[in-house]
């Protein structure tokens, strides 16, 4: 399996991998010049995308985990947390020292999932706030 970079030219093969999760998902308008302005990552499996992570930008000096997803054949696989991994590697190349994010067990999904908190404590990530069914999580960055 291969980590790498993700880049604009993903960006079809990101879509339609989380299309199989959330058939109804409408990417952001940024989101294909973010994944080269921003660090991002995919994993590739056999010349297949099957996870990635992507950020935006939230203030001067912190990002915004814009998603991350990992394809559900391959959950429990440990891939999740090599996004996150390589996401904060490149994030220590650059200006930004901390990343934010929100996990909702709110959005409406084709396929069942365990909510995220646990993966995100576990990763290292702090509960700042939220509400029953959406946590907003974040990590500095060092």
């Amino acid at each position: 399996m291969e980590f790498r970079s993700a880049k604009t030219s993903d960006y079809d093969l990101i879509v339609s991998l989380y299309k199989e999760f959330r058939p109804d998902w409408t990417p952001q308008e940024q989101m294909p010049q973010s994944l080269d302005k921003y660090p991002s990552v995919v994993a590739v499996e056999k010349n297949k995308v099957i996870g990635f992570a992507y950020c935006y930008t939230f203030a001067p000096d912190i990002l915004e985990l814009a998603n991350i997803y990992v394809s559900n054949d391959f959950r429990l696989s440990n891939i999740g947390s090599q996004l996150l991994e390589n996401l904060e590697d490149q994030i220590t190349q650059t200006k930004f020292k901390g990343l934010i994010l929100t996990n909702s067990d709110l959005y409406k999904a084709e396929q069942d999932k365990p909510s995220a908190t646990q993966f995100y404590l576990k990763n290292g990530y702090q509960e700042i706030a939220g509400t029953e069914f959406t946590k907003i999580f974040y990590k500095e960055i060092k």
